[in-house]
């Protein structure tokens, strides 16, 4: 498996608005493929981008990181995060009122925009960046 920057990884995802982040999981995919058997493949990645289909294929692609990295990192725990993530951020947005727009705002602000995205995006960018640390200290 590759070694790969935590920093490069978030900048990356930053410069290309959250494109590289779909790259990595391609190229982490075909990486653990060929380092993993057969049972332990993750589909193609066009399963990826099917609901629901794709949250087998998430399931899979958890599964094999932690066979990866031998068990250092949990699947269930991989599998689970980005989605608790958002439900707290979500839930903290709105309550702070930044997502739904508050009524003096009549509607969705830039910052409702950013708090949505937020809600989101940043739950997958996590759990990439706990995968990869997860990879980089199995590979040493």
């Amino acid at each position: 498996m590759k070694r790969r920057s935590l920093l490069a990884v978030i900048l990356l995802n930053i410069i290309t608005v959250g494109f590289y982040q779909f790259y990595w999981y391609y190229v982490t995919k075909v990486e653990m493929n060929a380092v993993n058997n057969q049972k332990e493949r993750v589909p193609a990645y066009i399963w990826f981008f099917i609901s629901p289909i794709s949250f087998w294929w998430w399931y899979r692609f958890c599964k094999s990181v932690s066979i990866t990295t031998k068990g250092k990192a949990n699947h269930t725990f991989m599998f689970f995060m980005p989605y608790i993530v958002a439900i707290v951020l979500f839930a903290v947005g709105f309550a702070s009122g930044a997502i739904g727009g508050s009524p003096e705002l009549k509607g969705w602000s830039i910052v409702s925009f950013v708090s949505l995205i937020s809600v989101l995006y940043l739950p997958f960018l996590l759990t990439t960046l706990y995968m990869q640390h997860k990879l980089n200290t199995s590979s040493k």
